[in-house]
């Protein structure tokens, strides 16, 4: 199945390195143009790469959990490329790996602003573009974490599960415009990040929790966007995809004690 995204315009959070950048490359690749955002300038490589594939592409540096620098970064992403057709929010930091008695109400709040506050003011600064076209794809990049809890990691866990909810939200709301929204759930994944992972911890989840017997590729994550991204995921809304490795299914995934990570 050959998946052309071509004419379309996509924009994608946290896109300097790991799954983001992933993402980024692999709609460009289908014919998307890509904006691609970060706080650090550092995204400017993605750029480049795409300029590579041979589509146009702009850096999109804002912080996603300010209101003001959402739809400021989004009106200078359509004055470049025109209107976000395709969304893929990406984001997810974690700044406080304790126990729940140890989090602070600061860290939570931070969490929770960029992770679900920012996929929150994504979302809603490209709905109106989108329901007058009458076509948009929004996906959320979340986490086994928002469905099994994660020991050491209450904010990442709760704003990701977060995240399911504004995606079924989206989909009741606005399946009618031609709008889907869906959510990609994670298991370990190869980003930068899990690869720093101590050897024990990857070592764990691959003989004891992923049922295909490795880390998952941040590939793997891009060509699930892709897919929920083109006109062949028409009929696909308000779902979620684990892209796991069979994770979810062990008797071992929910509350993933020793698994610190953010994607």
């Amino acid at each position: 199945m050959e998946i052309s995204l071509t004419g379309e315009v996509a924009l994608v959070t946290e896109a300097a390195q790991g799954i983001g950048r992933a993402i980024a490359l692999e709609l460009a690749k289908s014919g998307a143009a890509v904006a691609v955002n970060d706080i650090s300038d550092k995204v400017a490589s993605t750029k480049e790469e795409i300029g590579k594939i041979g589509n146009d592409s702009v850096t999109a540096i804002f912080n996603v959990a300010i209101e003001e620098e959402v739809e400021a970064g989004i009106g200078e992403i359509k004055e470049k490329l025109g209107p976000i057709d395709i969304l893929v929010n990406n984001v997810g930091i974690t700044t406080n790996i304790s126990s729940i008695l140890k989090m602070t109400r600061e860290r939570w709040d931070g969490e929770m602003a960029i992770n679900l506050g920012g996929a929150f003011n994504c979302t809603k600064a490209v709905l109106p573009d989108m329901v007058r076209a009458k076509w948009g794809r929004i996906i959320m990049i979340s986490s086994l974490a928002a469905v099994g809890g994660m020991h050491h990691q209450v904010g990442y866990s709760c704003s990701k599960a977060g995240m399911t909810g504004l995606a079924k939200t989206v989909a009741l709301e606005h399946s009618k415009d031609g709008i889907t929204c869906n959510v990609i759930l994670c298991g370990l994944i190869g980003s930068p990040l899990v690869l720093a992972l101590p050897e024990e911890t990857k070592r764990e989840f691959i003989t004891k929790r992923a049922p295909v017997g490795e880390i998952g590729d941040v590939k793997d994550v891009a060509h699930a966007t892709v897919f929920l991204a083109s006109e062949q995921a028409k009929h696909i809304t308000g779902s979620d995809l684990y892209v796991d490795g069979g994770a979810s299914l062990t008797t071992f995934a929910p509350g993933l004690r020793h698994l610190s990570f953010a994607k």
